[in-house]
């Protein structure tokens, strides 16, 4: 019931901007082999609600803006892609179609709360406490039908909402097709797409560095 009120509030989002935007760190885990981790090309991906196109179109850019400044090779799905492409496919298929297209990473970034509230605390934390988290398909298959089935839109009304827990995962879709990352961060009253976007990814990109996923120059 959570998810459903959350998915149907969502909308109203990209229309209650309302100050300066803040993005701040909430808790992040990442694997012990992350560091080790090499990609080639890895896919940004945005689970949000379709009615969010320009909100998940602005926060994928702008993660990719800032991991090239670090020489890391990535793509929009908003741009590689046509919205809910991989809904179509079963697991097989969507892993074919990204092994085809040159990517053995995939960054999934999904909306998780509208307040300061945290689903899991770093050190405390692993891939096996949800088990659809495990894999990249696991996960996007569990919150896709929240950003893109039918049913879930805004339900009219005014809506007042303050802070966005965002959650980035970061997944290894070789065949090991594993998480080595895991971070939620809070936007804190964000006054446009824009400044959600360019805060979030750089806020995402510090903890890639402080983990040794993404090298610093």
């Amino acid at each position: 019931m959570k998810k459903l009120l959350l998915w149907m509030l969502l909308p109203a989002m990209a229309l209650s901007f309302v100050a300066c935007s803040t993005s701040q760190l909430s808790s992040s885990w990442a694997a012990k082999n992350a560091p080790q981790a090499k990609f080639n090309k890895i896919l940004v991906l945005g689970l949000l609600s379709k009615k969010n196109f320009i909100v998940k179109t602005k926060m994928e850019e702008e993660l990719v803006k800032d991991l090239a400044k670090y020489g890391v090779n990535a793509a929009a799905a908003s741009s590689a892609y046509e919205p809910n492409s991989f809904g179509k496919m079963n697991e097989t298929e969507a892993m074919e179609k990204l092994h085809n297209d040159g990517y053995d990473g995939v960054i999934t970034v999904t909306l998780v709360d509208k307040d300061k509230s945290q689903r899991f605390v770093s050190g405390g934390w692993g891939p096996g406490f949800y088990p659809y988290y495990g894999s990249f398909w696991g996960y996007y298959s569990f919150y896709s039908p929240w950003a893109w089935g039918p049913g879930w839109g805004y339900g009219g009304g005014t809506y007042t909402s303050t802070n966005y827990v965002f959650e980035t995962n970061l997944y290894d879709v070789t065949s090991n097709n594993t998480l080595l990352y895991s971070g939620q961060s809070t936007s804190f009253d964000p006054s446009s797409a824009n400044n959600l976007a360019t805060d979030y990814a750089r806020t995402i990109v510090k903890d890639l560095i402080k983990n040794g996923i993404v090298k610093n120059k």
